[in-house]
């Protein structure tokens, strides 16, 4: 029996050998499949946090080789698009951006209520008289850069730069339900921080900037505007082209901050003062105007008298009754003779004394250009 138990013992050595490196293979063939893979889940996770970077080139040609090669691509295709969105959330706020990037971007758009804000540098080629080109750059690049700033804080959309003028949005591309607030919170932010920049500016002997400020409330279109090859997203419509109206009179009336009726009657909790009833060009329905003069509680006494009495002047006016209205500005416009406001209607006296209006004047003052 001894072959027979030789030949055992060599067959139980080969069963054992042969059952050590199946093992053997097992192991490594199960570590070059986990292995890879394992390394995939983690640039995948890395991936998922925003970190592009982690590519690796495989020598594989199976298919984890593959696998490995398509994650490669789609980290590139990723980083392409954050780039993309970065750049293009440089060039529009990142609410427009998100909004053009969230589908198929296409002509049209849609009727919505916003609150739309034109802002402009008054006399700003006087301003730059004098002043280098890059100084220029720089001293607007400041100043854009904190109104920007004061628009988006209070959940603005900053649609373009028009030069030294900015149009802003409240309530598109996104809308709240405190629109109207948050336009008017932006313009007195933006108030302050010109305030800011002028104490600053005169502190380094530096020329001082004034602003001016309209708001309207109203229906625009919203959308992509453009061709095929090239499109901006933005609103348009009347709201759009009386916003810009009452920013241009701010320089008549000598007022920081003018708004609608429309935004007036939207916006409690701000303190404002009547100003006038204005046909502004292109438009034949008359519009009554405000000046914004700051938040409820923050307003000081003297400024709410000031505005209770120039009220009483404004009815004497409007009922034609020029010796009353005449009897009630004086008094204002000598303890204050830097408001522009209180001139403005001593002259429309003087002038409808020299030429009655007719008897259906309505007081509304029509202006004939922008």
């Amino acid at each position: 029996m001894s072959p027979y138990r030789a030949l055992e013992q060599r067959l139980i050595v080969l069963f054992a050998l042969g059952l050590s490196l199946s093992a053997l293979m097992a192991m490594f063939l199960g570590r070059s499949v986990s292995s890879p893979v394992l390394a995939l889940v983690n640039r995948v996770g890395r991936i998922e946090q925003g970190d592009y970077s982690a590519t690796s080139r495989s020598l594989r040609r199976d298919e984890i080789g593959r696998l490995e090669t398509s994650v490669n691509n789609m980290a590139s295709g990723l980083a392409e698009r954050e780039k993309v969105r970065d750049l293009l959330g440089k060039v529009v706020s990142r609410e427009i951006a998100e909004e053009l990037m969230s589908g198929e971007v296409k002509l049209g758009g849609e009727t919505r209520v916003a609150t739309i804000l034109f802002s402009d540098i008054r006399d700003f080629t006087a301003l730059c008289e004098g002043r280098a080109p890059e100084n220029i750059l720089e001293m607007l690049n400041h100043y854009l850069s904190e109104i920007s700033a004061a628009i988006e804080d209070n959940k603005g959309v900053v649609d373009k730069y028009l030069g030294d003028a900015v149009m802003a949005l409240f309530g598109a591309p996104v809308s709240t339900a405190n629109d109207v607030a948050n336009a008017l919170a932006a313009a007195l932010a933006m108030r302050e921080k010109v305030r800011q920049m002028n104490a600053a500016n005169k502190a380094a002997g530096l020329p001082l900037m004034k602003t001016g400020i309209g708001l309207h409330t109203g229906e625009v279109v919203a959308g992509n505007l453009g061709s095929a090859n090239r499109l901006n997203y933005t609103v348009i419509g009347d709201s759009v082209n009386l916003a810009s109206r009452l920013e241009a009179l701010t320089k008549q009336y000598g007022a920081g901050i003018l708004v609608s009726e429309d935004t007036c009657l939207q916006g409690p909790g701000f303190v404002y003062r009547e100003l006038d009833m204005v046909r502004v060009k292109g438009k034949t329905k008359p519009v009554r105007i405000y000046e914004l003069l700051g938040h409820e509680g923050e307003v000081s006494a003297e400024e709410l008298a000031l505005t209770r009495q120039f009220d009483k002047v404004l009815a004497s006016y409007r009922q034609c009754d020029w010796d009353a209205a005449e009897s009630l500005l004086r008094p204002l416009l000598a303890s204050h003779p830097d408001v522009e406001v209180f001139k403005l209607y001593l002259e429309r006296i003087q002038a409808c004394r020299a030429y009655p209006p007719g008897p259906n004047w309505d007081g509304v003052y029509t202006f004939t250009a922008k």
